[in-house]
């Protein structure tokens, strides 16, 4: 489908499931017709008039005819917003398509209801369906009833709050039942105002049964408890608590709002000690380790309850093994201790000149509500030569035999380190004639040649370069 010379997609919202239920007179009837869009598209919800077709009085069955259909006509106290009469008649909540109604009339009800799609605050579809619905006079079906004890005492909706504490009683006594004979009751607990699952109640006994039977008792109990960890943070939660019976045509229910306060015991924090340098808030600590130099580094993870603790190392964008790295823990409880290692080489070091990150973690577990997880960074950097690049060479020698600056020789070359080695040494005239060449560091020019200027070039394997000049002096 195209719409202003742009690709339109519209597909049908999946809504309206089937109603195969009945409305008792004087009782509150509920169905979801809510639905969902595929394309992310508003739903919109009303009640409009059912349509008609092409039938009339004399004619109740013609002959299938293509649309517009007319509406139907309704009696008289009947109409559009008025379609089933009831304290509420029947109405459905625009935003969430549930349809309620307490009828007060019998019989067999038709309705109509539409759903209407937006997209971006535009209506681009709609979609309406026709129901009817049977109201009956069904057997009369009291509610059931539940009550909450707390701490032994009976819960006060509306004036108490439950106080859950760490080493306090953790569990609500439940006492539901029902004055009708062979009413099956179900209970349930719904958070209301939170979504925690590590808070939320829980029922530790059968939740269910059949009261007032052949061999059953008038009354259930039932017990719901609080987890080990429920903690609402200082705030006030609540949790409604209901019992529903199987009665027609809907159950009825009973609700207890229950408000709680929940406090989880509290946790210890691990301390991690090791032997990098101490640490400083905010900044990575930066290891400089020699080359072909082995490094150590101890780690000790200590807990003063007895909680299991765990010391690991991982490299970060590597794996510690394939630099070399070792990482060797004995993790137990309340106590951990590792051992670090590694020998740096010039693969490691030309391959990651910045440096390489290793994040060592200590991590605490157990049946403890709010576990920690202490971490070191480190950036392990190969430790360079100091680079003497401002090394001061004599440009005088005197070959004359006594001994003294009788060579030319560089001792104080910056010296080699992985890719950057010693390459060249070259002598020049003053001309540009090469006089020398070596490639040995450790080279020795007696200056066998006529006395004056004469120039060298140092070269490195990583394209560093040296020049100077040099006079031989007779």
């Amino acid at each position: 489908m195209v719409r202003n010379g742009a690709s339109f997609i519209d597909s049908t919202p999946r809504i309206f499931p089937a109603l195969g239920d009945y409305a008792c007179l004087n009782n509150l009837f509920y169905y979801d017709f809510g639905g969902q869009d595929p394309d992310g598209d508003s739903l919109a919800y009303d009640m409009v008039t059912p349509l008609n077709g092409h039938s009339t009085a004399a004619n109740p069955a013609p002959l299938p005819t293509a649309a517009p259909y007319s509406t139907v006509t309704w009696t008289t106290g009947l109409g559009t917003t008025n379609q089933i009469p009831g304290t509420p008649p029947l109405a459905i909540d625009a935003h969430t398509g549930r349809l309620t109604v307490r009828p007060s009339r019998l019989g067999l009800f038709v309705f109509g209801v539409r759903c209407s799609e937006y997209r971006k605050g535009v209506k681009i579809g709609e979609t309406r369906r026709d129901f009817q619905l049977y109201v009956l006079n069904c057997p009369s079906n009291n509610p059931p009833v539940v009550t909450v004890q707390a701490n032994g005492r009976l819960y006060r909706a509306g004036r108490d709050t439950v106080r859950i504490a760490p080493t306090g009683p953790r569990c609500l006594t439940l006492r539901y039942t029902d004055p009708d004979p062979n009413s099956v009751l179900t209970l349930t607990a719904a958070p209301v105002n939170f979504t925690d699952p590590a808070t939320a109640p829980s029922f530790t006994t059968t939740a269910s049964g059949t009261v007032r039977a052949s061999g059953q008792p008038d009354t259930l109990t039932a017990t719901l408890c609080f987890p080990q960890c429920a903690d609402t943070k200082g705030k006030v939660y609540y949790v409604n608590v209901m019992v529903a019976d199987n009665g027609c045509a809907l159950p009825k229910r009973d609700t207890v709002r229950v408000a709680f306060l929940a406090t989880p015991p509290p946790s210890t924090v691990p301390v991690l000690t090791t032997s990098f340098p101490p640490e400083v808030p905010g900044i990575i600590t930066e290891v400089r380790v020699a080359l072909n130099q082995p490094y150590t580094a101890t780690l000790l993870g200590t807990d003063t309850a007895p909680n299991p603790l765990a010391l690991t190392a991982a490299g970060e964008g590597f794996d510690l093994p394939s630099v070399g790295m070792s990482f060797a823990a004995q993790n137990g409880t309340g106590r951990a201790t590792a051992n670090f290692a590694w020998t740096p080489t010039c693969a490691t070091a030309t391959a990651s000149p910045n440096g390489l990150l290793v994040h060592f973690t200590l991590t605490q577990s157990g049946t403890i509500c709010t576990p920690h997880i202490l971490t070191r960074t480190i950036r392990f950097v190969v430790k360079r030569p100091a680079d003497s690049l401002a090394f001061r060479p004599p440009n005088i020698i005197t070959p004359n035999g006594d001994g003294l600056n009788d060579v030319f020789t560089l001792p104080d070359l910056p010296p080699d380190f992985c890719d950057a080695q010693f390459a060249s040494v070259q002598i020049f005239s003053r001309w540009g004639r090469l006089m020398y060449q070596s490639p040995d560091r450790g080279f020795r020019w007696s200056g066998a040649a006529a006395a004056g200027m004469y120039f060298y070039l140092i070269t490195y394997t990583d394209g560093r370069k040296y020049k100077g000049w040099l006079e031989v002096v007779p």
